[in-house]
């Protein structure tokens, strides 16, 4: 089941104002630590994140899955860190499958719930700058989108190995096994673990029915084909095959400016003369 909470509205007399902010792209999300040497450990989205808490006393410990402290801006503008109670910080589920004991061996893990927190609520021209919203994975969010992407953890290429697969070509397709075994070990984890995900198959027959029910019932369902459609045997669902056009209605969530971006700007204009 999704829930979510809205805080105050953006300020109607000054626009400019960021509003109630939490930096956080997610309300549970991983530590990046970059190393002298530029390797990074944890997770690389996060790295300016993990930067900005240290300059507000964070400690870390510089594990590979260190869940990040709340950066929240408050109505007064301001910014303050808050660490994760030890309880929410038990939100995590090992990943690991039967068949493949070997992918133990890389103690890999990832948070049960997608709280995104980042995100405007727009709702009859009111800005609701801090909605935390929560719901459930997809499988291939945490596994292709997270722990296999380059640009995130890139664990491709090591667990490839790990698998003892002929990682020298991709005419072994070995990468569609990675992807294929990691994914069934990230459904079997979540399930062992007693923690809602749906498959990317299911989720892609379910938003057929859902867009054919609000084309019959309003006239049309905006959709953005590109997140829609999932990373990992995009041909073989309905989603992929289906057109789809992206446009705004209200109520709806959006993205809007980082909140660093402000405090720049804000820095900037109090220091010219």
């Amino acid at each position: 089941m999704s829930s979510a909470a809205i805080f105050p509205q953006r300020s109607s007399k000054d626009p400019s104002s960021p509003g109630v902010r939490i930096w956080n792209s997610l309300i549970l999300s991983f530590a990046g630590h970059v190393k002298p040497n530029g390797e990074t450990i944890g997770d690389p989205k996060n790295v300016f994140l993990t930067n900005v808490a240290k300059t507000y006393g964070w400690k870390p410990k510089c594990e590979p899955f260190e869940l990040l402290p709340l950066i929240i801006t408050d109505w007064y503008q301001k910014t303050a860190i808050f660490e994760l109670p030890d309880d929410i910080k038990n939100y995590l589920v090992d990943i690991s499958d039967p068949e493949y004991p070997e992918l133990s061996e890389l103690k890999l893990k990832w948070y049960a719930i997608p709280a995104v927190s980042a995100m405007m609520l727009e709702a009859g021209g009111i800005q609701y700058t801090c909605t935390p919203i929560a719901g459930f994975f997809q499988d291939t969010e945490v596994s292709v989108l997270d722990l296999l992407a380059e640009s995130r953890y890139n664990l491709m290429e090591p667990i490839g190995r790990l698998l003892g697969l002929d990682v020298g070509s991709n005419t072994t397709y070995w990468k569609c096994d990675v992807a294929t075994i990691l994914t069934r070990a990230v459904y079997h984890s979540y399930k062992k673990a007693g923690v809602t995900m749906i498959d990317h198959f299911s989720q892609a027959d379910k938003f057929v029915e859902h867009m054919h029910e609000e084309i019959s019932k309003r006239g049309g369902c905006p959709a953005d084909w590109v997140w829609v459609v999932p990373s990992l045997s995009s041909g073989l669902v309905p989603t992929y095959h289906q057109e789809m056009l992206r446009y705004a209605l209200s109520p709806s969530y959006e993205y809007q400016s980082e909140p660093e971006m402000f405090f720049r700007r804000e820095k900037i204009r109090k220091c010219k003369f």
